[in-house]
This record gives structure tokens, sequence and C-alpha cells, in this order.
């Protein structure tokens, strides 16, 4: 009976701890870029709450290289931890400035699963970069980072956290864990929603081209043209003919039962039509391109194009037809960019399902952005002032120099082990 007692008591103890927090109040409940999120609610007095939170970003791509920079990230209590899971790589730097740069790597498990941590971070305001060589380059690189704490309740079981959400990109989804309770919140974008753009009504401006090799748009045009309109033709053709059914003497018709019919005419179904690209087509919008791969299937009936749209808060965009179209094939959107040290470029997608801009991958060579384009719809790339970078280092691994000064540093720390 004791033990039964104990147990009880063991099991509502239990509860006790997990239920016992209420109340859970997030403000602002849309944060934008630059917010600072606070956590508030209730607990059992004096009671120590486990608080994480996490979210996964896409990574700036600079084949083979991937790279990321969180500049002014505040660690605003210990204890704490901090976890960052790079997914498709072969390799893992980070670099945690504490006065100076620290840095630490790990090389990938087999799946290209790369996991770096650390504890106990002093409290205070740092920037970190992340980056490292590419595993697949056909396949996605995401980041995900970790963050959590331990706080207090008051004796009145009263408590609060607060998380600077700041260079967390438009569109991220943060995931919040407070004491076992479970929370979502979205980084609201500072972009409106996007105009209507009626592309079916509307004749396609944009001019096509080839790339001098193999290429001949205008011709791929004509043929796509003739040969739905052959098979429009040949479909009208077998609508108006009628099923080949014996006629009797009277001048009706009988099936295959000898049951008199009507005469009438009797539409066969219309076969379904796919939508298929011949031939490898390269659009021109501006100085940008949209390059459509051979042999790409679109979902739903409509030409590809491209047209240039205004939303306010970007520096450009773009929307992409048909409507409501997927894309077999990646298209590859090309626009010519000259990012200045000073600033950062995110990457749009406005998501009709979700009704919000969401952040997207993409690459940066120093000279142009290149987006893949699994769907048509709204594209739009906004840029951010960040301030300086500090003592002239080319920060945020928008050039290969700063991973190469990482790689060297981590030659040089190994090479002093070897002749200590």
């Amino acid at each position: 009976m004791r033990k039964l007692l104990l147990t009880l008591l063991v099991l509502i103890l239990t509860v006790s701890s997990v239920y016992g927090i209420s109340n859970i109040t997030i403000t602002p409940s849309n944060p934008k870029v630059g917010d600072t999120i606070t956590i508030s609610g209730k607990a059992n007095p004096n009671e120590e709450i486990n608080c994480q939170i996490w979210f996964e970003i896409d990574p700036i791509i600079y084949p083979p290289y991937y790279g990321y920079i969180m500049n002014n990230v505040e660690i605003p209590t210990t204890p704490n931890s901090f976890k960052i899971v790079a997914q498709n790589v072969n390799r893992l730097y980070v670099s945690l400035k504490m006065g100076l740069w620290v840095t630490k790597n790990t090389k990938a498990n087999k799946e290209g699963v790369a996991v770096i941590s650390k504890s106990n971070i002093p409290v205070g305001t740092y920037d970190i970069k992340m980056g490292g060589t590419i595993k697949d380059p056909e396949k996605p690189v995401k980041l995900k980072i970790f963050a959590s704490t331990k706080i207090k309740a008051d004796e009145n079981g009263n408590f609060k956290y607060s998380y600077r959400v700041s260079n967390i990109p438009e569109g991220t989804v943060i995931h919040l864990n407070i004491g076992g309770i479970k929370r979502d919140i979205v980084i609201k974008s500072s972009l409106p929603a996007p105009p209507n753009v009626d592309t079916e009504n509307k004749t396609d401006k944009n001019t096509s081209s080839n790339d001098g090799k193999e290429d001949h748009s205008d011709t791929i045009t004509s043929i796509q043209k003739e040969s739905r309109s052959t098979l429009e033709d040949k479909e009208t053709s077998n609508e108006e003919e009628e099923y080949n059914i014996p006629i009797n003497r009277e001048g009706t018709k009988r099936d295959n039962h000898n049951i008199l019919v009507n005469r009438k005419k009797i539409t066969p179904p219309k076969p379904k039509r796919e939508n298929i690209v011949y031939g490898r087509i390269i659009k021109n919008i501006g100085s940008a391109m949209l390059i459509i791969p051979e042999g790409t299937r679109v979902s739903t009936e409509g030409e590809i194009s491209i047209k240039e749209v205004n939303i306010p808060n970007t520096t450009v965009a773009y929307y992409i037809s048909p409507k409501n179209g997927e894309f077999s094939k990646p298209l590859i959107l090309e626009i010519p960019y000259n990012l200045s040290q000073d600033k950062k470029i995110t990457v749009l997608y406005y998501d009709e399902q979700l009704r919000r801009w969401v952040s997207i991958p993409y690459t940066y060579d120093g000279d142009k952005i290149t987006v893949k384009v699994a769907k048509s719809g709204y594209y739009a790339i906004k840029e951010e002032y960040v301030g300086k970078r500090d003592e002239g280092i080319l920060h945020g691994l928008y050039s290969i120099l700063d991973l190469f000064r990482v790689v060297v540093t981590l030659l040089l720390d190994y090479l002093q082990h070897l002749f200590k």
C-alpha cells in the first residue's frame, strides 16, 4: 500500500511539473525581423523552466561553398546552449566572435549531417558565421539553429523570457518549447501581398532567345502552336463523327442489342493533353533571364512567361506564369546583381496557400543571383542594410576568401598541435 501511495505521489508531482505552466503569452504576436519576442506565463512558484527556440534557414550558396552570418546575436542569460545542425554538407565551420574570432569545425557523417554545439556562452552580443563545402550540389543545404536556456519563475509563479529575432529571414517559422508547451510563430514580412496579375488576357511582351547552340525558340513556339492546332482540329473532327452503328431500312440506328435508338451525335471524351516544352528556351526580362529546360512538363495549361511587377519594399520582383503551374524540371532565374558589403539580400516567394512571403534558397556568385523555380507565382529580392563589415573582413561568406581564411587558420592550429 505504501509503495502504491509513493507511486501515485511521484505521478502527481510529475504531472504537476509538466502541466503547471499556463497562460502562455507571446508578444508581439506577429513579430518582424529585429523585434524582440517576449514569452510570459505562469508556473509553479520558483520553478525552473526549460526554454528552447529553433528555426531552419537556407544558407547562401557559393558553389562549392555554403555560408550564413548572424550579426548581433544576443545571449541574454546563463546557463545556455547553442547548437547548429547542417544537412547535405561535407564539413561545418562555425566562427563565433568573442572579442576575437573563435572557430570550431566538424566533419559530417555519411548522410552529410554535421553538428556543432556550445554550452554556457557568456552573456553578451556576438557575431556568428557558419559555412563549409556542399556534399551534393543537386540537393538543398539546410541549417538548423537551436538555442536553449533555463529561466526561474518568481515566488508567485510568474516568468518571462525574451529573444531578439535579428538576422532571421522573413517568413521563417520559429519553433518554441516552453517547459514542454510548444508554440510556432512566423517572422512577418514587411512586403505586402502581391497584386493580381491577369496573365491570360494580356500579351506577353517578353522576348525569347537561344544560347547560340541548339535553341530555336521562335521555331519551337510555332511548332507547338501548329501541333496544338492540328490536335484541336482532329478533336473537333472526332466530335462531329458518329459511331459506326448499323442502320436498318426504316432509317433508324440499332445498337448491339438491336434496340431502336434516336439518331444523334455522340461526343467521345477529349484526350488529356500534356503541356510540354520542346527545346531549351530562354526568356529575357530586362537584364534578367528565365531559362526553361528542354522537356519541362507544366502541370497546367498555358505558356511559361515572366514579367516584372511592382511590389513595395523590394529591389526587384517578377511574376512567372502560368497560374498555379508546377514544373517537372526547375526553371533557372538569373538576375545580375552587385551587392555591396554593407547590405544583405533575401529572396522571397509568395506562398498562395499560406498567404505569406517565405524565404527561399538562392546562389550568389558575386555577379548574379540564381534561383531555381519549381512553381509559378511571385518572386522578389529584398535588400537590407546591415552595417559595415568589421575590420575590413569580407564578412558573411559572400566571398570565398573568408572561407579560405578559416581553412588556413584551422590548418595552422592543426600544425601547431602536431609540433607540441
